[in-house]
């Protein structure tokens, strides 16, 4: 196995021509062209084809009264159903065996029975009697349930109801013994999302942690780093993360929050954050995107979606052309983007699933800089004032291609296998200010690499099923995990380059400098077996037992080409947690799970001296992670979520004696609330908070002993509300709140705390049915004011690198549906 996901992308040493995206571009509007003069076909009638559209779940639901089944199938769907049993008194189900959407599985049960289900318009159903003779499909076919219930829509205040992404299996987010926050594509477009900052400003425990005009966002959970290369997902497989990751074909985008091993292997303790990527659907889709900003930006998006060969073939193409223009006038750019989603349902229970896309962006670069030399933060510092240089950009090529096969065994197992392959290149060329003085005069040193590239594939094969052991129930999932990255790093140089000035910035020219030639890089193994089974005890217990024997393979080459450094160690690590769940509705945990990192190799030499160990290689950093929740569905329309943690991260240094040791903790307790209600239908609020209580522990370094880590603010809290009123059809008003709490710049404290911010944006959206229009049939208009106010703040304060937030912005723009 490890040798085919060795050979499964071979390396491409040619670099792509400049052109590459612009021929992927043309190709995909070329097949969107396709798609729209081909006759859009119906959907195959086929009940049990898993639907990669929609949340097609296994449902085993034995024969009885047809309002058990009924009531069964609603609970396990997600869907709000309520009816009056005496309707149905009498009147037997067959049960419900096999793949099923929460509306396929509606139109099957209640087939025949006079009976189709009624949108109450606040996302919970009931029973309406139709005419004996009408099939099911057309009495369901105006009730938007999947839409509805699962991909989290305005209408149903933005709730989702299940995720495959903690425990590899699709289970109800009320029932995952996990913290988990799935944004959907219509929240992130409602918003006017660009990329994952916005998620910063929807979920209190997710914080920017480095984000400047022209270079990639980064990101914080629960006050932990998601590393770039270990904790981004695809489609649940790795993806290397080193660009302004495209939302255009994003359906939604999933956070775990804390501890991975058991998902992700070695990674960063922070969690995960998921691309879903769009599927085609039932329906067609011809949509187009515009999008403006007040500095000049401007977005052209085409999103298209066809089925073929009567349902079984589905095709999705988004395609984007964008201009970049900064709130730094300089720090402009230009980016195209062209994606591919394609479903073939092979034969009944069989799906092959295939994704492709590519982007590139050219930007010039706004750098960060630090406090002056006597560690105070220049506050007057207005963050329209470019201090890069003209020649530094950073420009990024990245292409990624994922495939999934699925094949249902029977009614109750399913094989599936992954596989993915996705890499970056990117020319990097940065002009940093350094040690500046009280007058802001600095000196400018400058960081220019020719190319960095890396490349990553991923193959998981995996079987989930279900089985019964007397009168216990289990779910179970178990498979193989490998992921190779490979990264070399392109001729550099480094070197202070002249003189500036903060407030009063000096243009330097190009210094063209000789680069020296590098050879350095690195190759990552990471492979591991899981295996998991949810344990169902009765109706209210759960038990919930895993675990990944995880192996990491990593070398090190410097720049003469030699073997720098080398890393091969395995371990085990479990992951356990147990469900109560007092009432259908209501769901309490308590979970243990650990994490994995590499535990480093002792350096040659430290302080100037030979360090005693040199060469040892450490054991895997593991870190350790307890959480317990409570989350509710209060009514059917307020939601919650609590939950308390605390995360051991243990630590590597150089002690007295010049030895490299494994020791001290960085401790993370936690509390995080969330609440989600529709408190009118036409008023929806969304919020949530953090308290975070974050110490280094026994860091061999007084300096640093007992101090909050850098850039981790102790509270936030975000806070997001739309109100539609009635008077005013098809219009709706939007307001978020986010507040950031003060942060050190390092872990000594030598510096002065960023200001704690609060940031206010405000918004609108219009929706409109065109009518009697051969043309189109709908148009939204968006619109929106960021930083309302104007504040001036720091929207990254990590390891003493500041950047100052995006001034008050105005954005717009339209949707229009063909």
């Amino acid at each position: 196995m490890t040798g085919f996901i060795h050979g499964f992308a071979a390396r491409s040493t040619a670099r792509p021509v400049q052109s590459a995206s612009s021929w992927l571009l043309a190709g995909a509007l070329a097949a969107g062209a396709v798609a729209l003069l081909s006759p859009a076909t119906a959907p195959a009638q086929t009940a049990v084809a898993p639907d990669g559209s929609g949340p097609w779940r296994s449902y085993n639901i034995a024969a009885g009264k047809l309002a058990d089944v009924l009531a069964q199938f609603a609970a396990e769907s997600g869907v709000r159903l309520s009816f009056d049993p005496g309707l149905l008194e009498g009147v037997q189900s067959p049960g419900l065996i096999g793949d099923f959407s929460p509306q396929a599985g509606f139109a099957r049960l209640l087939q025949g029975s006079g009976y189709g289900l009624d949108h109450r318009g606040d996302g919970a159903y009931t029973l309406k009697s139709v005419p004996v003779s009408s099939t099911a499909a057309p009495v369901l076919a105006t009730v938007k349930v999947v839409d509805t219930v699962e991909t989290g829509s305005a209408d149903d205040a933005y709730r989702v109801s299940d995720s495959a992404l903690a425990g590899f299996t699709s289970r109800p987010l009320l029932d995952t013994p996990r913290s988990l926050r799935v944004v959907s594509a219509e929240l992130l477009a409602n918003q006017l999302a660009k990329d994952i900052e916005t998620l910063g400003r929807l979920d209190a425990s997710v914080t920017a942690s480095y984000r400047q005009p022209g270079f990639h966002a980064r990101t914080e959970i629960r006050g932990f780093d998601v590393a770039d290369g270990q904790n981004y997902r695809y489609n649940g497989l790795t993806f290397l993360r080193q660009q302004l990751t495209p939302l255009e074909n994003k359906e939604r985008v999933e956070i775990l929050k804390g501890l991975a091993a058991f998902e992700a292997g070695f990674a960063a303790p922070s969690g995960i954050v998921n691309y879903v990527t769009k599927r085609p659907g039932e329906a067609p889709i011809t949509d187009l995107h515009l999008g403006f900003d007040q500095y000049g930006s401007a977005l052209s998006h085409i999103d298209l979606s066809r089925r073929f060969a009567d349902g079984a073939v589905g095709i999705r193409v988004n395609a984007a052309v964008e201009e970049l223009h900064s709130y730094v006038e300089p720090a402009n750019g230009n980016r195209q983007f062209a994606s591919l989603a394609a479903d073939w349902r092979l034969a009944t229970g069989t799906l092959l699933s295939l994704d492709a896309e590519h982007q590139q962006r050219d930007q010039v670069l706004q750098v960060s800089f630090r406090p002056d030399v006597n560690g105070r933060i220049p506050r007057n510092f207005d963050p329209r004032t470019f201090i890069g240089q003209s020649w530094a950009n950073y420009d990024t090529d990245h292409s990624t291609v994922a495939s999934r096969l699925q094949h249902a065994l029977g009614t109750d197992w399913n094989l599936v296998l992954e596989a993915n392959w996705n890499r970056t290149e990117h020319p990097f060329n940065e002009a940093s200010m350094t040690r500046i003085q009280d007058n802001g005069d600095a000196t400018v040193s400058a960081f220019i690499s020719d190319n960095t590239d890396r490349e990553s594939r991923a193959l998981r094969p995996m079987i989930q099923g279900r089985l019964q052991t007397g009168g216990i129930a289990h779910e179970l999932v178990a498979g193989y995990a490998a992921q190779k990255t490979e990264a070399n790093f392109g001729d550099s140089f480094s070197g202070e380059i002249g003189m500036s000035n903060l407030y009063n910035p000096v243009a330097i020219p190009d210094p063209q400098p000789v680069l020296t030639p590098s050879q350095a890089g690195f190759t990552i193994d990471d492979t591991g077996w899981f295996l998991q089974d949810v344990v169902a005890l009765s109706e209210v217990w759960q038990v919930h037992l895993g675990g990944r024997y995880a192996t990491l393979e990593q070398r090190s080459v410097n720049a003469a080409g030699a073997e720098s450094a080398r890393y091969d160690k395995s371990r085990f690590t479990p992951n356990a947690a147990l469900v109560f769940k007092p009432a259908p509705s209501i769901s309490t945990y308590l979970s243990y799970i650990e994490g994995l990192e590499n535990g480093g190799t002792a350096p040659q030499t430290a302080n100037g001296l030979p360090v005693t160990n040199a060469g040892e290689v450490q054991p895997p950093l593991v870190s350790e992670q307890w959480e317990a929740g409570l989350k509710a569905m209060v009514t059917s329309a307020i939601q919650g979520e609590l939950s308390l943690f605390q995360i051991e991260r243990p630590s590597n240094f150089i002690d007295a004696s010049n030895t490299f040791v494994q020791e001290g903790n960085q401790v993370h307790r936690g509390v995080e609330l969330s609440l989600t209600a529709q408190l009118t239908p036409s008023w929806t609020v969304l919020s949530s908070a953090l308290w975070l209580d974050a110490e280094l522990d026994r860091t061999g370094n007084p300096a640093t002993e007992g101090n909050r880590p850098t850039s981790v603010p102790e509270h936030r809290a975000t806070l997001t509300t739309e109100y539609a009123p009635l008077a005013l059809p098809g219009w709706t008003f939007t307001g978020n709140w986010a507040y950031t709490g003060d942060r050190p710049l390092d872990n000594a404290h030598l510096f002065e705390r960023a200001d704690a911010f609060d940031v206010v944006a405000l918004g609108f959206r219009y929706d409109t049915a065109v009518a009697a229009s051969a043309l189109l049939r709908g148009v939204t208009f968006r619109g929106g004011v960021d930083n309302v106010f104007d504040e001036r703040y720091f929207s990254t304060s990590n390891f003493g690198q500041l950047i100052a937030g995006a001034p008050r912005t105005v954005s717009i723009g339209v949707e229009m549906r063909f």
